[in-house]
Order: structure tokens, then C-alpha cells, then sequence
């Protein structure tokens, strides 16, 4: 009798979180979305967010659409590259955060400007529009903009200045890419390693993929720190497994140079 009891509870309650689930605002989803990125589980963040885009009507569609096509652009951890899915999201972005760019509305700029880049394949625009973004003090992209410096993107040829402005706006805001890369410049520009690193270390500790793979380079030439090629490798892992493109890329050549060095 018990043992009936205990088992028509436990169907009653996961009843109950079905209805719960089920009852939850688009809002509410996306929050739920963002908190599994948070814990690196994209997988489940992927299929939640697939589902979310199918309402253009929703609030967060324009960050729904954004997010999937990045997972599609960079890859994640069990997510493959694809880039006619990421194309086909940036530009359903694209679409909708458009009129909301041309109003001004700063975090609809960057948007518009990542997706410019990536899909209309336009550096220049996308830095015009990244620029609108940054200057109403938007800390992602201010942290995209010193990163977009640091690479010349968009502009004649890098600006190492401009890194370090743009990258100390955004990380007084707490934004961890900007925290790194004014980590990488004062270890290359100014070349004060303790503070380059210590930076860079906040940045990789906080979980950001920019931190992380930079803390690759510190432990790995031993900038800043000492030689450790083991914690290295590690922080290389966690940052491709966020999608971040040099961290694959260099991953890929280690990889490929361990397999013909096993033939």
C-alpha cells in the first residue's frame, strides 16, 4: 500500500512540473535558456531554442535567433559547425533587430553588427554599426569592439590603442572579454605581465572563453606565470569547447600533429 502511494505521489508531482513547464512565458524560456548556456549545457540549450524561434511573436526572438546561429557559427561542445543554419539565423536576426538598430537601441546595434559581419560578410558596416553600439556605453559591444581593433576588423589596420580603450570601458562594466583582452594588452603592449595576467586570470576563472584561451598562451610561454603545458591544454579544451574559432583551430593542428606523430 505504501510502496502504491509513494509511486502515485511521484507521478503527481512530475505532473505537476510538466503543467509547470508548460506554463511558462517565452520570457521565462529564454531565461531558462540562458541559464543552461551558463552551466555549458548547450545541447539542451540548442533544442530549447529551436523550439523558441518558431514565435517571431515572442519578446526574445531577436536573442533566440542570435544565439542559435552563434552555436551554429562557432560550434559548441556537441554542437557541429553549420553554416547555412547560422547564415539562415543571422539573418532572421538580422531582419527583426533591424528596425530596433536604426532607433538606436544599442544592444539591437550589436546584434545587427555581428550579424552584418557574419551573413552579409560587410566588415566595414559592421564596425560603423558596433561603434553606434560602444559609445552609448553597451558593454559587449564595446569588449567586440577592442577585440575588432586588436584583429582589424572592419578598419585599415589594427589599432592597439583602441584595444586598450575600448577593452578598459567594458571591463569596468564586469564584461569578462574586455576584462581579457585588456589583459593581452598590457602583456603585449605595455608589457607588465603580473597585470596582464592577473586580468586574464579573472577573466578565464569567470568562465570566459577570451580568458580562457589566453590563459592558454600565459601558462603555455609562460608569460605572466609559470610554465605549465598540462593546465595550458586545459584551458585551450574549455575555451574550443565554448566554439571560440582560434582555440578550435589551434586544438585541430595539436590534434592532427599528435596522429601523425602516433603513425
Amino acid at each position: 500500500m505504501r510502496k502504491v502511494l509513494s509511486l502515485t505521489y511521484i507521478g503527481v508531482f512530475c505532473l505537476q512540473i510538466n503543467i509547470q513547464a508548460n506554463q511558462l512565458t517565452p520570457i521565462d524560456k529564454f531565461a531558462m535558456i540562458v541559464n543552461l548556456e551558463a552551466r555549458k549545457e548547450y545541447g539542451s540549450a540548442q533544442k530549447k531554442l529551436e523550439k523558441l524561434v518558431r514565435d517571431k511573436k515572442n519578446k526574445n526572438y531577436v536573442q533566440a535567433c542570435f544565439m542559435l546561429a552563434n552555436y551554429y557559427f562557432e560550434s559548441r561542445r556537441g554542437i557541429e559547425r553549420n553554416k547555412i543554419k547560422a547564415r539562415n539565423y543571422y539573418d532572421k536576426a538580422l531582419k527583426a533587430a533591424l528596425p530596433r538598430a536604426n532607433a538606436g537601441e544599442c544592444k539591437y546595434q550589436y546584434i545587427t553588427a555581428i550579424c552584418t559581419r557574419r551573413s552579409k560578410y560587410d566588415s566595414k558596416q559592421a564596425y560603423e554599426l558596433l561603434v553606434k553600439s560602444a559609445t552609448q556605453g553597451y558593454a559587449p559591444a564595446q569588449a567586440q569592439l577592442a577585440f575588432w581593433s586588436m584583429k582589424g576588423i572592419g578598419i585599415d589596420k589594427i589599432d592597439k590603442e583602441k584595444v586598450g580603450e575600448w577593452a578598459r570601458k567594458s571591463s569596468r562594466q564586469g564584461n569578462m572579454l574586455g576584462r581579457a583582452l585588456l589583459g593581452a594588452y598590457y602583456l603585449n603592449v605595455k608589457k607588465d605581465y603580473q597585470k596582464g595576467f592577473k586580468l586574464i586570470k579573472e577573466s578565464a576563472d569567470a568562465g570566459n572563453r577570451g580568458g580562457q584561451y589566453m590563459m592558454y598562451y600565459c601558462l603555455r610561454l609562460g608569460k605572466g606565470a609559470t610554465k605549465d603545458r598540462i593546465k595550458a591544454m586545459d584551458f585551450l579544451q574549455k575555451a574550443a569547447d565554448q566554439g571560440l574559432e582560434d582555440a578550435v583551430g589551434k586544438l585541430r593542428i595539436i590534434n592532427s600533429r599528435k596522429t601523425k606523430n602516433n603513425k
